[in-house]
């Protein structure tokens, strides 16, 4: 057997990784020779230390009541100070809009609402090639037909 595989085998036995077939063989390889015997009692001795000091409790459990009061306290100063800037935000918009003057818009009202089916069908004749039906039609229809009306101007004051 090669030293890498024993010293493989060996970590594996002091680990607990071996079942005991390999164990035994192991065992029986390891009594020829007494250097390797002992570096696998030692091994097992560091893994038993080890295991030993896995299992104890730490000595000093830290106080996270004192650090959860204190994330709370900082996370609520954030926020705090982000709703504040929007509330400023909003206080400057509110004010900047009542400070404009009103403005003065001319509305154009309709006497008669423009019959929607009529502008859409009202174009019988087939489309020419190259032609869109659906723009072009319904976009000369609709002129056609607004001219006809005749719009009632007058002037609303509205506040922006």
């Amino acid at each position: 057997m090669n030293d890498a595989t024993l010293e493989r085998l060996m970590m594996d036995a002091a680990l607990g990784g071996l079942n005991e077939d390999v164990r035994e063989l192991l065992d029986a390889h390891l009594e020829g020779d007494e250097q390797k015997r002992r570096e696998a009692l030692e091994r097992q001795g560091l893994m038993a230390r080890a295991r030993g000091a896995m299992t104890q409790e730490c000595p000093a459990q830290p106080d996270l009541r004192d650090a959860k009061r204190r994330m709370r306290i900082d996370r609520a100063r954030v926020w705090s100070g982000r709703i504040v800037a929007m509330a400023a935000c909003l206080v400057i918009g509110f004010g900047i809009a009542r400070m404009r003057p009103a403005k003065e818009v001319r509305v154009v009202v309709r006497e008669k609402a423009a019959d929607v089916p009529v502008v859409a069908v009202s174009d019988a004749r087939p489309a020419t090639d190259g032609e869109l039906w659906s723009a072009q039609r319904i976009y000369k229809n609709a002129i056609e037909v607004n001219r006809t009306e005749k719009p009632r101007v007058g002037i609303k004051r509205i506040l922006q």
